[in-house]
C-alpha cells in the first residue's frame, strides 16, 4: 500500500490530525490557503509516516582516502538500493521500532536549508546494536555505517530521488517541518 492508512493517521497525536482534517475540509471547500497536510495532498504525494533524516554536511569520514559527507553517505544508500534492491540504514538515539514508520526520507544540506532528497520504503525496522550478516553484501561501502552507532537499524527497499514532495508536517508537533521540526537539534524526526 502506497498511502497513508486509517491506523496510521489514527496513531497521531491529536494535533496533528486536528490540522489535516482542518486542511482536508479547506481543500474540499476550495476555501483559499495552502494545503500541504491535507488528506488529498498527502495521498497525491504517496506521504506515509516516516522518519526524517538529515545528513549532516559536517560528518566528515574519510575511507580510503576518500571523503564522505552527508550528500555523499546519502549517494551510497541510494546506490546501495539501486544496485542490491534493499540495504539497511542506521538509526542513533531511542529505538524506533515501537513507531508506525513506513518511509524514510534523507534531507541534504543545500544552501538554503535542508532539501528532500531520497525516499525509501521501509520494510522493517529492527532493534539491535550490530548489523545483519548480509549488510556486507547490499550496502556499496561497507566501512562507511560501520562508523556510527546505532540501537536500530531499518531495512530499506524501493528508492525513491524525483518529484520529491517539498512539505512534511511533523507528527509529533504538527507544525511544518520548517516551521518547527528542523529548527532542534535531533538528526532524526518523524513526518508525514
Amino acid at each position: 500500500m502506497n498511502v497513508l492508512s486509517k491506523h496510521e493517521f489514527e496513531s497521531m497525536p491529536k494535533a496533528t490530525k486536528d490540522l489535516i482534517l482542518k486542511e482536508t475540509f479547506e481543500y474540499a471547500s476550495n476555501e483559499n490557503g495552502t494545503y500541504n497536510s491535507s488528506l488529498q495532498t498527502i495521498f497525491k504525494e504517496h506521504r506515509r509516516i516516516a522518519i526524517a533524516a538529515r545528513m549532516a554536511s559536517k560528518a566528515n569520514i574519510i575511507i580510503d582516502g576518500k571523503k564522505y559527507q552527508g550528500k555523499d553517505i546519502a549517494d551510497e544508500y541510494i546506490k546501495s538500493v539501486k544496485e542490491y534492491g534493499y540495504t539497511y540504514y542506521v538509526l542513533t538515539g531511542s529505538s524506533w521500532t515501537n513507531s508506525e514508520v513506513k518511509q524514510l526520507i534523507l534531507f541534504v544540506k543545500e544552501e538554503n536549508g535542508y532539501v528532500p532528497y531520497a525516499r525509501f520504503n521501509i520494510e522493517k525496522p529492527i532493534s539491535g546494536s550490530t548489523l545483519p550478516a548480509d549488510f556486507n553484501t547490499h550496502f556499496t561501502v561497507p566501512d562507511l555505517i560501520k562508523a556510527f552507532s546505532f540501537k536500530t537499524y531499518l531495512k530499506i527497499s524501493d528508492v525513491e530521488t524525483e518529484n520529491l514532495p517539498k512539505d512534511y508536517l511533523g507528527v509529533t508537533s504538527g507544525i511544518p517541518i520548517y516551521d518547527a521540526a528542523f529548527k532542534g537539534s535531533a538528526p532524526n524526526v518523524l513526518i508525514v
